[in-house]
């Protein structure tokens, strides 16, 4: 099964430009559009990178990515902040303090950011979790008798 990277930004024009970009190069991409939808996404299907702008509506970059970091079951999950607007090292320095495990300025250069992500995700098995689905039904056993 292949990787699953949650995107969120709440501009519809980025979140879908990484999301195109990133199945292109053989992920499977959740998204969201504000940090509360990205937090529900993120703990209902436990992705295994969480790629994240910092300026978001109802529950910023920063403090998503400390909701992740602290949840028992996606502390380890990486989580990479993007931003166009915090660029001063201030920020670099909060975002290490939230957990963030990389930091990549907007506008984003797709090969940098493949290279950043890979850093964090090297390619192999998936661990995220697949959502609860509906129970599989009972297989009838075959029987060699005829009734």
């Amino acid at each position: 099964m292949s990787q699953l990277i949650l995107v969120v930004d709440d501009e519809p024009k980025i979140r879908d430009l990484l999301q195109a970009f990133l199945e292109a190069q053989g992920y499977r991409v959740l998204t969201a559009g504000d940090g509360l939808e990205g937090w529900n996404a993120a703990d209902r299907n436990r992705p295994d990178l969480v790629l994240t702008d910092l300026l978001l509506p109802k529950l910023n970059g920063f403090k998503l990515c400390q909701r992740i970091k602290a949840s028992d079951h996606m502390a380890s999950v990486p989580v990479i902040l993007l931003t166009g607007v915090y660029k001063r090292d201030f920020y670099r320095t909060e975002a290490r303090q939230a957990g963030a495990d990389d930091y990549v300025l907007k506008p984003v250069d797709l090969d940098t950011l493949l290279a950043v992500i890979l850093r964090h995700l090297p390619p192999g098995e998936s661990r995220s979790v697949a959502p609860p689905g509906p129970p599989e039904a009972p297989q009838a056993a075959a029987s060699d008798e005829t009734p």
